[in-house]
């Protein structure tokens, strides 16, 4: 791996926000830019569910996008920097769609639980990229200062919006939220069940955990 500095983008122009793409060659400070680092994402989440990640490449990323390759590189030093930005892009999504839906749900720990799974389910349904980010969370990456450098890590900004912004996270919190989440995943690991089912799945053992525990 390089042992270039892994840098982080601000940027506010594109819809890329200040936690993508961890380790870019460039930040791509003006909106086209962030429009054509945003192209390079789709197109490597396209390829990735298309072949898969021990086949995916950046020429294969490139020809997607119709980009040359020096492009791909103008941004990625190399593969794993492309997964770890779709990660993080796909990680602030996320936390940005549950935000919103947040915004009506009432001070009940189990309710917002709900709204958060159900973001989950969608996310997994129409973010490839989140994909990514489900694989990182249980990825070790030593980054080339030496320190841990896995993937953006969701579960706790997700478990804090859960229980209530300021609110104090209890050790049920945690287990209830992981075994749900849990669930979601593997309801998309060769099941046919629908997004309504993956959810309610979810929500079940989370209400199952919570009342075994009061």
């Amino acid at each position: 791996m390089s042992d270039r500095e892994w840098e982080h983008v601000l940027d506010t122009n594109a819809g890329t926000t200040s936690s993508t793409l961890g380790r870019l060659r460039n930040e791509p400070v003006q909106a086209r830019s962030a429009a054509r680092l945003d192209a390079l994402l789709d197109a490597a989440a396209a390829v990735l569910d298309e072949v898969g990640y021990e086949r995916l490449t950046t020429a294969l990323i490139a020809q997607h996008a119709s980009a040359s390759i020096g492009t791909v590189y103008r941004y990625f030093p190399d593969r794993l920097a492309v997964l770890q930005g779709l990660a993080s892009r796909a990680a602030d999504r996320v936390l940005v769609r549950v935000r919103s839906d947040l915004e009506t749900a009432g001070p009940d720990f189990l309710e917002r639980l709900d709204v958060v799974f159900a973001a989950l389910v969608r996310a997994h349904r129409e973010d490839t990229g989140f994909r990514v980010v489900c694989v990182f969370e249980s990825m070790q990456i030593v980054g080339p200062r030496g320190h841990d450098e896995s993937g953006p890590e969701i579960v706790e900004p997700l478990l804090q919006l859960a229980v209530g912004e300021g609110e104090e996270v209890r050790d049920e919190h945690v287990t209830a939220f992981l075994v749900g989440e849990v669930l979601v995943h593997r309801g998309f690991i060769g099941s046919a069940e629908d997004d309504d089912q993956i959810a309610a799945n979810a929500s079940r053992a989370a209400r199952q955990f919570i009342g075994a525990t009061v």
